[in-house]
């Protein structure tokens, strides 16, 4: 993170530079904003306040876009003499002191606006615009320009069969090419795996086209964490040809800021007057009170509000309500019934789909890999978009310090270790989750106590480390707290384990009669088996020992 003298130094030598106007400056101008566009993005990472984080994020993507007008035109452009304080501000073209204080917004460079003089030297320019201004951390809701960073697939290849891939090193080495990110689907049909919600969107949206509507029935969007939600609202909102719009529902408190804050936001959708998507990430967090706000959005697409004056009413004719949610029970059931027909399960993917989309994103990025470590990827990859990515972004670091464009078996492996990633994809707090479970004596540990021994929050075991526990089958929770399965019991004691679609990772190992015979004992027993006779069974293992 640099400091705020170090900021204010590169927006000074950049000025400078706009200041020449001389062409051959533009790319070393480019490189300082990128520097600052860099600071403003850490910013909004570890920003937890909603109104920092829109200011944040509008002004790392205004710098991202002068940055883009300067490459594709240098200075010859307004928008970057307004930016600098070279030349006088307009709506289209506004100062970094308004970007930067929320008021104005470069937009993304699409063709150079004119200019009445290229030498801005013939200008009398504007006090420089301090960079004092440049706001702390990050918000939730939406922003037209696009949405967060998606990380989900690429075009899937014409065939579903595997395509060769280069495996020889000798083939791979050479410069590596330069990549920004791991790439992402541009459109709906280039999205890898739930084909059950891609075709359905496809078809409403040509449903909608045949009509003349740029809208369509409310879509709730339920599954796992990683598994393409909001790149899947992006992709339909952009092929339905209208404005994208975000919304952070976990930034919202039960308080009369962000009340009006979310208000704010829905007026200014609203008197914008033209067709729009909303996507509501994580809709299951916004309070209930805000939920019941959009009700009348769902049934009418009309957002009715109340004022000192009255109950106002804004007329939203063109509006797609698009939500997505890990907590589907936990969303307020009346918005659920609004979203009845176009509600979706994300599946996890299968192996194949993980496949095309790991062999799909290391072809973005200019690398090649074998099967066999694609494979070994897949096993750790927990079927989450977000972690292939992840993994992904890991391994072209390696290959860029490798000089090569092949991915080896060792890179994986060296690259797990490091990042702790056992041989299923289980990290070192879910391995010490499940070791603590296994030392307790009782067999069985209650959510606080299991908590305090991982010295972990109790809401942060339940919600980020269980539930992939639970759906690997190695945990199993009931009113007496939490207890491991045999199948976790069969990992830790022998490394042993089964993927869903028969993938076996480690040795099937030979049974000795003791949890196995019991658990048998007790499946064979009849349900109404008296108490006596279940106590006996479980002296098996006792008796084997």
């Amino acid at each position: 993170m640099k400091t705020l003298s170090q900021i204010r130094e590169l927006f000074v030598n950049a000025r400078k530079l706009a200041k020449e106007a001389s062409p051959e400056k533009a790319q070393s101008a480019a490189a300082y904003l990128k520097e600052i566009s860099k600071h403003c993005k850490k910013l909004y990472e570890g920003s937890t306040s909603y109104m920092e984080r829109a200011k944040c994020r509008n002004l790392f993507e205004s710098i991202d876009n002068v940055i883009g007008i300067l490459e594709d035109y240098g200075f010859v452009d307004e928008r970057v003499g307004a930016f600098f304080g070279l030349i006088s501000a307009s709506k289209d073209a506004p100062s970094f002191g308004e970007i930067s204080s929320g008021r104005g917004t470069v937009k993304k460079p699409i063709a150079p606006l004119p200019m009445a003089s290229m030498d801005w030297r013939e200008e009398t320019p504007t006090a420089p615009q301090s960079v004092d201004e440049l706001p702390s951390p990050p918000p939730p809701v939406a922003f037209t320009a696009e949405a967060p960073m998606p990380t989900e697939e690429l075009p899937a290849s014409s065939t579903a069969e595997k395509p060769a891939v280069p495996v020889t090193q000798e083939s791979g080495t050479g410069q590596m090419p330069a990549v920004t990110d791991v790439p992402a689907p541009k459109k709906l049909e280039e999205f890898i795996g739930q084909e059950h919600i891609v075709s359905r969107l496809k078809e409403e949206i040509e449903v909608a086209r045949i009509l003349g509507k740029k809208h369509l029935d409310n879509i709730m969007l339920k599954g796992n964490r990683g598994l393409g939600k909001s790149t899947l609202a992006r992709l339909a909102s952009e092929e339905l040809g209208v404005r994208y719009e975000y919304v952070d529902c976990t930034s919202f408190m039960n308080d009369v800021r962000s009340q009006r804050i979310f208000h704010e936001f829905i007026q200014r959708i609203a008197n914008a007057n033209e067709p729009v998507a909303i996507v509501f990430d994580e809709i299951h967090t916004l309070p209930v009170r805000l939920q019941s706000n959009l009700l009348t959005m769902l049934n009418d697409r009309v957002y009715s509000y109340l004022t000192e004056s009255g109950t106002k009413h804004l007329q939203m004719p063109e509006f797609t309500f698009i939500a997505a949610t890990t907590d589907y029970d936990a969303v307020l059931s009346t918005l659920k019934d609004r979203c009845s027909n176009l509600t979706f399960m994300m599946k996890d993917y299968t192996r194949d789909e993980l496949y095309r989309i790991f062999l799909s994103k290391l072809r973005g990025m200019g690398l090649t890999a074998n099967e066999e470590v694609i494979r070994l990827c897949i096993n750790r990859c927990r079927s989450s978009i977000r972690d292939v990515t992840a993994i992904i972004k890991g391994l072209y670091s390696k290959a860029v310090l490798a000089k090569t464009t092949v991915i080896t078996q060792a890179m994986v492996e060296e690259y797990f270790l490091r990042a702790g990633v056992d041989a299923i994809g289980l990290k070192e707090i879910e391995r010490r989750i499940l070791q603590a479970v296994a030392e307790e004596p009782k067999g069985v540990i209650s959510e606080e106590t299991l908590a305090a021994r991982v010295y972990l929050d109790p809401k942060v075991l339940t919600k980020e480390h269980e539930p992939f526990l639970m759906k690997i089958g190695f945990i199993s929770i009931n009113s007496r707290g939490r207890s491991l399965t045999p199948k976790a019991e069969d990992y830790l004691r022998y490394g042993y384990f089964e993927f869903p679609d028969g993938t076996i990772v480690g040795t099937k190992p030979e049974y000795d009669g003791g949890m196995r015979a019991r658990e048998a004992a007790l499946e064979t027993l009849p349900s109404t088996a008296p108490e006596a006779e279940i106590a006996s069974v479980s002296t098996i293992e006792e008796e084997n020992a």
